[in-house]
């Protein structure tokens, strides 16, 4: 049962970090550089 959890936490866990890198890129994508992006 606790493996199951673990399983399915790992899951989840990979899953936001796969969202926040694409959301990185599009972001790092939109903006030239880490300056103008960290004004905003």
């Amino acid at each position: 049962m606790f493996k199951k959890i673990c399983t399915f936490a790992l899951v989840i866990i990979a899953g936001i970090a796969q969202l926040v890198e694409h959301d990185l890129a599009k972001v790092g994508v939109a903006g030239p550089s880490p300056v103008s992006r960290s004004k905003v």
